[in-house]
């Protein structure tokens, strides 16, 4: 037993320098270092997007892969101090029962849907403290985004395309409130130091935002030259997921109009919960036909999933009001 272990140490590669750490990213690491959160700062390597803060397992008690601390499924959570070196904190709620809506939680969804999250604050001492005095731990706010989405969008753990890493930045946008890339959400910081100057509930408002944006991450887009044609269902479907997990108050229903109309995102989102209670895997159904290797999308998606053409199911949904 020493004998190998004397030779896995003469034969250990000597590590990297790492990248110089941007001032946000330092700033970020000294107060998880003075809060004792971390034992020793980490390094920053090149081409990463921000601090590692947690990332999802490969088996329990196994080590992960990359730079981040082993995190075993349903125990995924923020890292915390114990005896002065890396521990996980469960998530609260891992392994709960299936979110209204959703499928039962067997454990595919914290294992496909809990990436590792790379959080870097831009601005912690100008606008995006405003996000710091709010949200104390960013990664497990990422995971109850994430884990809503495949809940709600899935059944079976073929239908999703893992992702081991989704960066959560906060900073300067220009693109409105926030942006989702590849495997990325930016959130403005300027938005949020707003909404905290008008003393409303900057918490609710980041989650709700992070849900929406999360949906981007993992639903389908359908095919390419169909993205004209499905961004409404898109971006209705990303609003639903926000609906249902609590970020958008159905008292807030605007009265249907007249004619069917996409063009607001949150209307769309109120008519397919309105489809939901009459056909429960609707949102499920217009996802698995937004696959990319589904055929051109059409509107008769609709007549598969409910046996009514698009207009009626409308003008049924106006009625109720």
């Amino acid at each position: 037993m020493s004998g190998s272990g004397q030779t896995a140490q003469r034969n250990r590669t000597p590590p990297k320098p790492a990248a110089p750490c941007p001032a946000g990213r330092i700033t970020l690491i000294l107060r998880l270092f003075l809060a004792g959160l971390i034992a020793l700062a980490p390094a920053c390597a090149d081409g990463e997007s921000g601090l590692v803060l947690g990332r999802a397992p490969t088996q329990a008690g196994g080590a992960s892969s990359g730079a981040a601390s082993g995190v075993t499924a349903g125990q995924a959570g923020e890292l915390s101090p114990a005896g002065g070196t890396l521990a996980v904190e469960p998530v609260a709620g891992a392994g709960a029962g299936a979110e209204a809506g959703g499928p039962p939680n067997d454990g595919w969804v914290e294992e496909l849907c809990t990436p590792a999250v790379a959080f870097d604050n831009q601005t912690p001492m100008g606008d995006g403290k405003a996000f710091d005095d709010a949200v104390p731990r960013p990664a497990q706010l990422l995971w109850t985004a994430t884990r809503a989405v495949c809940r709600t969008l899935f059944r079976a753990p073929t239908e999703v395309t893992a992702l081991t890493e989704v960066s959560l930045t906060v900073g300067p946008f220009e693109g409105g409130v926030a942006g989702t890339g590849d495997r990325a959400i930016i959130l403005s910081d300027a938005y949020l130091k707003s909404r905290a100057d008008a003393g409303e509930d900057v918490l609710q408002e980041i989650s709700g935002i992070v849900h929406f944006q999360s949906s981007f991450l993992y639903q389908n887009s359908g095919r390419p030259e169909d993205s004209g044609a499905t961004r409404w269902v898109r971006f209705g479907i990303a609003d639903f997921v926000r609906l249902r997990a609590g970020y958008l108050s159905r008292g807030a229903t605007a009265p249907a109009a007249n004619s069917w109309s996409t063009s607001s995102s949150q209307t769309v989102a109120f008519f397919l919960d309105y489809l939901s209670q009459q056909h429960p895997d609707v949102v499920h159904g217009l996802n698995q036909r937004l696959a990319p290797t589904e055929a051109t999308w059409s509107d008769e998606a609709f007549v598969a999933l409910t046996g009514k053409e698009l207009p009626t199911l409308w003008d049924e949904y106006r009625a109720t009001f």
